[in-house]
């Protein structure tokens, strides 16, 4: 006998990894599994993100997870009973697989029921969700303001910041895909209640691509700079696609000193 749980909502559900909630099939550790599909790491029921624009405090790579996930299209008990529990879709072109997780450190362990999930019948596919839901795991670099630590009041300061594209090359659902997030707007809070956005991330002294004139002497300012990326991405070496969504990151403040510049006399010999 088969039980099928069936599928209620799939709205703009993507396959995207590690933001699963609990599975409420009843099996126990002697189970066995059939019809068992991919054995990468899974992003299931992440909502497709609709706005033009994310933000993300970037703070490095996170630990990698301890769980590994596969998909089996039905569960069996193996206590005598003749039980399986399948999933059922409710779109009739889709294929319901419920998703299981062990700890990668004990292969020796069972697999236990976690999720179920709803794919294509030809299998998962790499979307614009997935790519977006890859790069915010991996973190984006953030960016600091650079600046003197001392300057003088009512003096056009030169800031800029160390803008550097990034580039990683991962594995998702069994596919190769190069990503590329590239630098593309800078948002610069000075610390003095003042902001700008950039389209460039500005040079070192000489150059004055960017300045900021503090007012107020004997303070201790903390600018900081938000970096906007733009991110592309191509699949097993196809052609390069470019994001509607971008991810900015909150960078760290840096301290510039503002002091007062005292007139002196001299004599002229």
């Amino acid at each position: 006998m088969i039980a099928k749980h069936a599928a209620t909502s799939i709205g703009l559900t993507t396959y995207l990894a590690l933001t699963f909630s609990p599975v409420h099939a009843m099996t126990g550790p002697d189970d066995d599994v059939t019809g068992s599909k991919w054995n990468d790491h899974f992003v299931v029921r992440a909502e497709e993100n609709q706005s033009s624009e994310t933000t993300e405090v970037s703070t490095g790579p996170p630990p990698a997870s301890p769980w590994e996930y596969r998909l089996v299209e039905q569960r069996c008990s193996n206590s005598g009973a003749n039980f399986c529990v399948a999933y059922a879709c409710a779109e009739p072109d889709q294929v319901g697989y419920l998703v299981e997780r062990r700890l990668g450190a004990r292969p020796q362990d069972a697999w236990q029921p976690y999720d179920e999930v709803c794919v294509a019948p030809d299998g998962p596919e790499v979307t614009p969700g997935l790519i977006l839901a890859e790069v915010r795991r991996v973190g984006l670099p953030s960016m600091s303001v650079e600046a003197p630590p001392e300057t003088f009041v009512n003096y056009e300061t030169v800031v800029y910041t160390d803008a550097e594209s990034f580039t990683r090359t991962v594995n998702l659902l069994g596919f190769t895909v190069d990503i590329q997030a590239t630098p593309s707007r800078f948002h610069w809070t000075y610390g003095d209640g003042t902001t700008e956005t950039t389209t460039t991330a500005g040079r070192p002294y000489p150059a004055t691509d960017i300045t900021h004139t503090w007012t107020d002497a004997h303070r201790t300012y903390h600018p900081s700079v938000d970096v906007t990326y733009q991110i592309r991405y191509r699949v097993n070496n196809g052609d390069w696609q470019t994001l509607a969504d971008t991810i900015r990151t909150q960078g760290p403040n840096t301290d510039v000193r503002i002091r007062e510049a005292t007139g002196m006399l001299t004599e002229m010999q």
